[in-house]
């Protein structure tokens, strides 16, 4: 504001002096700058007013105004005066949708801030202990809510079950799906329903609820502690299985992802065998697609490579060295996706 008044004054010295005609127009182009730097609205109609009165006023004190006509004159200020008021116009309503704005945009933070804290209490607090196998999980978002979903259910038999998945997109509408398919997931887990079956029905419920342009990928895996062995269904996922001999299995079914076609049905992987030393490796696409400033991804062979030379370290630890190898690949660049791991490792038994 102290811009536009040291500019009024000068629109009045130079009102003062300059004779009517061309050169006059400088004082009111000024008037009108005045005007124009007001950013808050008191200040636009403070400023306005004071342009106004000097405008008005500059003809009392003026030397002369030569053979102009005085309505001419006064009729040229007054023109002067409509564009100070309707610059003034213009600014004060800009200022309103700026205020506006800031209001609609604190709120908004404030929501956004409670959804994320919302969310993060969806994911798993720890994760669970079963003899022989150890387990980690870990979500890193790229923005304030994730699109990435991990669980681990209580399911039939006394089996444990594994999921990941990943929300196409980001936002709040993102997170309410991702918390509307944990809840269908944590309902069906204890069914007799076999993986593929419970996929399928996860899938006609996201696809009834949620708009065509939201799918999700997703991954469903069930161990059984007793035998060691494990089952999987897939919707658009896969996953690595790493064995202790550094060999990679890609597990994989096919499948559509869900929420794409309320016709898609998923079937279900069995007898897979978890040997000792094994590697389970459940990931969103978050870790393969870091990329270094040159655009080239960290990718899944950066992945087994790290996972070979981690020896006996735990899940936890695993996870660890893979997100700081990854960050140390990006060199600075910006996460773009949301990173989420689960890793289960089959231990060597205790001996007693």
């Amino acid at each position: 504001m102290q811009l536009a008044l040291v500019i009024v004054l000068i629109v009045f010295v130079i009102d003062l002096f300059v004779p009517e005609g061309v050169a006059a127009s400088l004082p009111h182009v000024l008037g009108v700058m005045a005007t124009l730097t007001s950013n808050r609205r008191r200040d636009t109609i403070i400023v306005a007013v004071l342009a106004t009165f000097f405008t008005l006023s500059a003809e009392l004190f003026s030397p002369g105004r030569g053979d102009t006509e005085l309505w001419k004159v006064m009729f040229n200020r007054f023109l002067i005066v409509a564009a100070i008021w309707g610059a003034a116009l213009v600014i004060y309503l800009r200022a309103t949708a700026m205020d506006e704005l800031a209001r609609v945009s604190k709120q908004l933070a404030k929501e956004v801030d409670y959804a994320s804290r919302l969310q993060e209490r969806l994911y798993p607090k720890e994760s669970p202990k079963i003899s022989g196998l150890d387990i980690a999980g870990y979500v890193e978002p790229a923005e304030q809510l994730c699109g990435d979903y991990y669980d681990y259910l209580e399911m039939s038999e006394k089996c444990e079950g594994f999921v990941i998945g990943d929300v196409s997109g980001h936002g709040i509408g993102q997170s309410i799906v991702m918390s509307d398919v944990r809840s269908t997931l944590r309902g069906m887990a204890k069914s007799k329903r076999n993986l593929g079956e419970i996929l399928t029905k996860v899938n006609r419920q996201l696809v009834a609820d949620t708009p065509d342009d939201i799918f999700v990928t997703l991954m469903l895996v069930k161990i059984d502690p007793e035998s060691m062995t494990f089952s999987f269904a897939s919707a658009g996922h896969s996953s690595l299985l790493v064995r202790a001999s550094g060999e990679c299995e890609v597990l994989r079914c096919g499948s559509l992802a869900l929420g794409l076609s309320e016709h898609a049905t998923y079937t279900t992987e069995d007898d897979h065998m978890l040997n000792v030393g094994d590697t389970l490796i459940l990931a969103t696409d978050g870790l393969e697609e870091r990329h270094s400033p040159e655009r080239e991804l960290f990718g899944r062979d950066r992945i087994l490579q790290e996972v070979r030379n981690a020896g006996g370290c735990s899940s936890e630890q695993l996870i660890q060295r893979l997100v700081t190898a990854a960050d140390t690949f990006a060199r600075g660049e910006t996460q773009h996706d949301d990173v989420t791991l689960v890793i289960v490792r089959r231990s060597a038994p205790v001996l007693t």
